[in-house]
């Protein structure tokens, strides 16, 4: 459906939460990878899209960088359902990959910035100013890969019926030699605060990191160490 933004409309699909609705720029976000658990929104990216890389042929060093961003737009929209107030509040969540070949010196940035806005939604038109931002700086060593960076967006807890986001991707990559390296994002999830209306809304930036969906090794082998114990117990009896 289409609503306007400000002064600027877009192409929105909306999205519901448990106490939120999301609007979506589908010209902007790839719907497909578009996931809501909870009040949580996460995206996956297109690799095509969000992914920029370097070769370098010769000896002295070559750098380049590629910025994406909704500046146009409100990429994202976030109501709080009737009944509830939103909180000024948010934890983004951004991961990236960085892959770079295995006899060059490489190096690099990603850089994914989100613009908030607090305000409020009404008849299809989102009105609010500008009263944060909130950025994760991911730089890249040599060895490492796969690095998620969690970052808190901070602002009054005056409570609203709406938010907007604009989200921005820059990455900056650099080779000195013969090699090449890319990096791009590969997700990035945003978990908001709602409360019933006239409850008290928590601290900024207070929510905890959105957890992950995959499991990390030590949970596998708390796993398997319990299926263990729960056979030996059989056994026994």
């Amino acid at each position: 459906m289409g609503v306007t933004a400000g002064a600027q409309a877009a192409n929105y699909v909306t999205l519901s939460g448990v106490n939120v609705d999301f609007l979506v720029d589908a010209d902007y976000f790839d719907l497909g990878g578009v996931m809501v658990t909870g009040n949580a929104i996460a995206f996956n990216f297109a690799p095509d899209r969000y992914v920029t890389s370097v070769e370098n042929t010769r000896p002295s060093r070559l750098g380049d960088s590629t910025f994406y961003g909704s500046t146009a737009t409100r990429g994202l929209l976030v109501i709080a359902h009737q009944g509830y107030d939103l909180g000024s509040s948010f934890t983004s969540n951004a991961t990236a990959n960085y892959v770079r070949s295995a006899n060059a010196d490489n190096g690099g940035n990603v850089y994914i910035s989100s613009k908030g806005y607090i305000g409020s939604y009404a008849g299809g038109v989102f009105s609010g100013d500008t009263v944060s931002d909130s950025s994760s700086f991911i730089n890249f060593s040599y060895s490492k890969a796969n690095i998620t960076y969690y970052s808190n967006f901070s602002s009054s807890t005056t409570a609203t019926n709406a938010l907007a986001l604009d989200v921005g991707f820059n990455a900056s990559l650099w080779v000195s030699g013969l090699g090449s390296a890319s990096a791009g994002a590969t997700s990035l999830t945003y978990q908001f605060t709602a409360v019933a209306d006239g409850s008290p809304l928590p601290p900024p930036g207070s929510l905890v990191p959105p957890v992950s969906n995959v499991p990390e090794p030590g949970t596998y082998a708390m796993l398997l160490a319990g299926l263990g114990l729960l056979g030996l117990v059989r056994r026994r009896k």
